[in-house]
């Protein structure tokens, strides 16, 4: 809201590997991945990493990994906002008081055509999410960017299982965009006791990586 405000692009600077070369540990694989990502649902146009410096090999690995990605992501993230309205539940969305989603989401639109559903787990522990979107029809099928998966739709809605800190761009069906604002419902089911330890004492916290434009 404060960059729509002032008719500014918004600019995220994640951290690349460390902030301090003394304290916490480097960013793994998952967790540079999800905070990339949750920059980009929160309408961020370009990403300037910050280093200091990168030391390992696979940090590097991991930001090639991203590239390759943010070569299709990058002109989705500058195409035109679609005016959505997003309904969390059951966790909300009060960034003043430090409460966040387990998954969150932002529809983008492809500059092809059609749009595509960002998605982030921002927890530790695996977590069952289901996406109902007005603009899908009943049935059909969602299928996903740099990976294999398709999801079944029914009754406007498509779900799975999001791993720790795993991210989606899910490539929902050629449609017109209905009625604006689309409607989208997040609704989730986090499996805390399935926690993997390398990220639940991780190295930032992942729930508020970027300052959201948009609640």
């Amino acid at each position: 809201d404060r960059a729509d405000t002032a008719q500014k692009v918004t600019w995220i600077v994640p951290m690349a590997e460390l902030y301090s070369g003394i304290r916490k540990r480097p960013l793994l694989r998952r967790e540079q991945f999800c905070q990339s990502y949750l920059s980009l649902i929160h309408g961020a146009k370009g990403l300037i990493y910050f280093r200091y410096p990168v030391m390992h090999q696979k940090s590097i690995a991991t930001l090639e990994a991203l590239g390759d990605q943010f070569k299709v992501l990058g002109p989705i993230a500058v195409t035109p906002e679609i005016e959505q309205t997003i309904d969390y539940s059951p966790a909300r969305f009060d960034p003043k008081n430090n409460k966040f989603p387990d998954v969150q989401v932002s529809l983008k639109r492809k500059p092809s055509g059609g749009s595509v559903l960002l998605a982030a787990n921002t927890r530790p522990f695996p977590v069952d999410v289901s996406f109902r979107v007005s603009l899908l029809k009943n049935e059909g099928s969602v299928t996903q960017l740099f990976r294999p998966e398709n999801h079944t739709v029914k009754d406007s809605s498509f779900g799975e299982t999001v791993e720790p800190l795993g991210t989606r761009a899910y490539v929902l069906p050629d449609a017109a965009v209905g009625q604006l604002p689309v409607q989208i419902t997040v609704q989730t089911q986090p499996q805390p006791n399935q926690a993997d330890p390398r990220y639940a004492a991780g190295a930032v916290s992942y729930t508020h990586l970027t300052l959201p434009t948009k609640a």
